[in-house]
């Protein structure tokens, strides 16, 4: 499905996602093993991304699901035959079922944002005859894409063990910072208009896993709460109003304030704009030029970002002795435990190691690394240690995935500079624009298409996100991915410069 003109929506993975659940229902009826479906998922986002409709045709086929699915269809013949009868078979149903739901929701359906939701609700704003319930509704719908609630289900048949230490997950319970919460819950309910928190902190110190647990107790309390869309450069005051209605106010979360210094900007001049309540939670690892430069905006957002409604926060490690760090490795082991070996008649997690005073399990991350690689039988490491260890066990799930497809050869290095380069870029957001990346990965140039795709879908099924293909998660071992894929190949972060 395509924005507009030749331009690709970045939104396919909405649309498929929206049936997805209910396909793989339906496979299980019908006994049809998981990487089948796996597979005609990625066709059928590739059918869609290449042969879609642009808004114009859609509008032009009056929004009707099953004279778009017969062009789209047609379109693709030649390439259903290159899937084989049962793949085309199960891929013309994901298509089918994605337009269907795609053309029947595509104003008032919660998950579906990005770049051709929005193009569709602008278009419809634009018709001078639409009725007024329904224009009402198109402008509720822009706003609503302002906030996203990144909180995920981990499925251990889906995910490789390291996504068990994302905190939108939530696999470990939330520990600790209880006085942080109850200040941050006091700040929600003050009594004022617009007011700012910046918390900052080394990544892996738990500011995500707390704004996601502030946002769930301002809900309750009656707030509008989520984290500001990674999608949205811009807030307007109108939205963040209609966000506001029937509720105390909102509160809006900026993951990444530091990359994010356009967005925050127009954030605050909308909430300036407004008269709901709002307060604003920015999350980074330090302040610096980017805060400046918001401080030294003209006319109001600059004056306030320099006033007392702002205030600073450093985030302390969640624990400080060895009896607290203690608590939570064992806290994350049993979590571990539980979520690898669901069926296992063994609950009790493996002790803590003896040494948990390095400067490094300042940051909870490492805690939980340590935990989740004692339950895996590979612990007791230090800092270092621990992401290699992690990355590891990414590597075997990369390999796996080639190997069961046939591509042996780009097991090893070949998916582990994919991986990296896709991590470096932080998102790719859409087939097309991944396809390009992957071709300028050095041990992947020479490869067909078809390669490139398998190293695509194995990539996109194991790091679920908000970008049509994400890097890798959490950011610490990102991180470590990257620097070791650029020491055995310094081409990569040329080629990232350029791509």
């Amino acid at each position: 499905m395509t924005a507009s003109g030749d331009s690709k929506s970045t939104s396919t993975k909405q649309a498929v996602k929206a049936v997805e659940e209910g396909l793989r229902a339906f496979a299980v009826s019908e006994n049809i093993p998981a990487d089948t479906v796996d597979r005609a998922i990625v066709n059928a986002e590739a059918v869609i991304a290449r042969h879609g409709l642009t808004v114009d045709e859609l509008m032009r086929l009056g929004f009707d699901p099953v004279q778009a699915v017969a062009v789209v269809n047609a379109r693709a013949a030649t390439t259903y035959l290159q899937f084989g009868e049962a793949d085309a078979v199960l891929c013309r149903r994901i298509v089918e079922q994605a337009y269907g739901t795609l053309v029947k929701a595509a104003v008032t359906l919660p998950d579906f944002t990005g770049d051709y939701r929005r193009e569709v609700l602008q278009r419809l704003q634009s018709l001078d005859d639409l009725p007024d319930q329904v224009r009402s509704a198109v402008v509720e719908a822009h706003a609503l894409d302002l906030l996203t609630d990144p909180s995920g289900r981990w499925q251990a048949d889906r995910f490789p063990s390291s996504t068990l230490l994302r905190p939108e997950f939530g696999v470990v319970p939330f520990w600790g910072r209880t006085d942080t919460l109850a200040d941050l819950a006091a700040w929600i309910d003050s009594g004022s208009d617009v007011t700012t928190r910046l918390y900052v902190g080394d990544g892996g110190m738990g500011k995500t896993r707390l704004a996601i647990e502030s946002c769930r107790s301002a809900q309750r309390a009656g707030w509008r709460a989520g984290f500001l869309s990674t999608t949205s450069d811009g807030s307007t005051a109108d939205q963040l109003t209609i966000l506001g209605r029937g509720t105390r106010g909102v509160v809006v979360t900026v993951d990444y304030a530091e990359t994010r210094t356009l967005a925050v900007g127009r954030l605050v001049g909308a909430a300036l704009a407004t008269k709901t309540p709002v307060r604003i939670l920015l999350l980074a690892r330090k302040t610096g030029e980017w805060w400046e430069r918001l401080r030294q905006l003209p006319d109001a957002v600059g004056d306030y970002l320099c006033g007392p409604a702002v205030t600073f926060h450093s985030l302390p490690p969640l624990a400080h002795g060895s009896a607290e760090r203690h608590q939570v490795f064992t806290l994350a082991a049993e979590a571990f435990n539980r979520a690898l070996h669901p069926e296992s008649l063994r609950t009790e997690a493996p002790p803590p190691p003896d040494d948990l005073t390095g400067t490094a399990f300042d940051r909870v991350l490492f805690l939980l690394l340590s935990a989740l690689a004692t339950v895996e039988g590979d612990g007791r490491q230090d800092g270092r240690g621990l992401l290699d260890h992690a990355l590891r066990r990414e590597q075997r799930f990369w390999d796996v995935g080639l190997q069961d497809a046939g591509l042996d050869i780009l097991a090893g290095r070949p998916i582990r500079q994919a991986a990296a380069l896709v991590t470096l870029a932080g998102r790719v957001d859409g087939l097309e624009d991944a396809m390009r990346l992957l071709t300028s990965v050095p041990m992947l140039s020479d490869q067909p298409q078809a390669a490139l795709w398998r190293v695509v879908e194995v990539l996109r099924r194991l790091y679920p996100g908000e970008g049509w293909l994400n890097g890798v998660q959490p950011d610490l071992l990102g991180e470590h991915l990257v620097a070791r894929a650029v020491e055995e190949d310094a081409r990569l972060l040329t080629v990232f410069n350029h791509a």
